[in-house]
């Protein structure tokens, strides 16, 4: 079984697309993602996907000051900050771990209990 598809008529107009309120749908919903991690994952690869659909953009109509060295050293520096924050988290987390251990671990813990192989 095959499909087939024509290409309809072109709109006259192109639809008009308020870039303001996309760019605030775009805010609400990072906003709604309750994990941090997750948030800064999808911000990172929203931000990484908007700037190569604009260099692309650019390079299609002919942009004459596109860089192309700036343009990888900008995405090398996205890159680093993401990776930076995601060290932040991982740091922040394995803190949380230790206090939860040595909390865990204290005189409250039952005799049948080991933590970190410790009675």
């Amino acid at each position: 079984s095959t499909r087939s598809f024509e290409l309809g008529s072109s709109l006259a107009y192109p639809p008009r697309i308020d870039y303001g309120q996309l760019s605030t749908l775009q805010e609400k919903f990072l906003s709604s993602v309750t994990s941090d991690v997750t948030q800064l994952e999808l911000r990172f690869n929203l931000t990484k996907q908007w700037r190569t659909h604009f260099s692309n953009l650019c390079i299609q109509i002919g942009y004459p000051y596109l860089e192309a060295r700036d343009w990888v050293a900008s995405l090398e520096e996205m890159e680093r900050r993401a990776s930076s924050a995601e060290e932040m988290i991982r740091k922040a987390r394995r803190q949380r771990m230790g206090l939860a251990l040595q909390t865990d671990g204290g005189s409250s813990a039952s005799s049948n209990v080991f933590i970190g192989g410790v009675q």
